[in-house]
């Protein structure tokens, strides 16, 4: 039986090209190690060949940009299992004090509105089975270097094998994603969930307990 190849759209390949065109950006810094280099390369191999890495590797690459108000990434990681493209944008004020405790208040709302995620899993019972609009993470990534000129500070952020890391099954299990709608769904794995529930189960009793003991006018 012949490897699963990694099942991309017709109309996803312009973020093959663009994540091939972003480790090659990232490869122009004199800065990264031998190790991180050969990262990028079987990363962009992989992508070129739409073949998910070797069983027990892992390729991730990207960069990330600081400002004081801002914080924002944009990675490609390529596993065995599957295929993840994503950004991040995290505010400072994290959403969390913006939104003052509110579970999924406006702040946090607007910052997922802003990320985007996409996966493509090796497994058949997994199948890709709608297209993902590609297009705003192929702009953002298009000419990384313009960040500098909103104020960022821009450094490269690629695995390196002799951290020996792997990614976080709990962590990174967290999915946040706005479908073309303007819909968000947030997919938990389940110990995640299990978390969720319980901080939200307290925030709902908090809240009655308050409401409860409010004084009477």
């Amino acid at each position: 039986m012949s490897d699963p190849k990694i099942p991309f759209a017709l109309e996803e390949l312009e973020i093959v090209r663009a994540a091939v065109r972003l480790g090659d950006w990232l490869l122009s810094h004199g800065t990264l190690t031998g190790g991180q280099r050969e990262v990028i390369r079987k990363g962009q191999c992989c992508l070129i060949e739409g073949e998910f890495a070797p069983p027990n590797e892992w390729y991730e690459f990207g960069f990330k940009t600081e400002r004081d108000d801002l914080c924002r990434s944009w990675h490609v990681s390529v596993g065995a299992e599957w295929v993840e493209i994503f950004s991040s944008y995290n505010p400072d004020p994290p959403y969390s004090e913006q939104d003052k405790g509110e579970l999924f208040g406006p702040a946090f709302q607007y910052m997922v509105a802003q990320e985007d995620w996409f996966m493509w899993y090796a497994d058949p019972a997994k199948p890709h089975d709608h297209t993902f609009d590609v297009s705003r993470w192929v702009e953002e990534v298009a000419d990384p270097d313009k960040y500098r000129l909103e104020g960022f500070s821009i450094d490269p952020d690629v695995d390196d094998p002799a951290d020996g890391g792997k990614p976080n099954p709990f962590f990174d299990g967290v999915k946040v994603w706005t479908d073309e709608s303007g819909v968000i769904h947030i997919d938990y794995p389940p110990e995640a969930k299990a978390l969720w529930d319980a901080v939200e189960e307290q925030y709902r009793s908090k809240k009655k307990c308050s409401q409860e003991n409010a004084p009477v006018e």
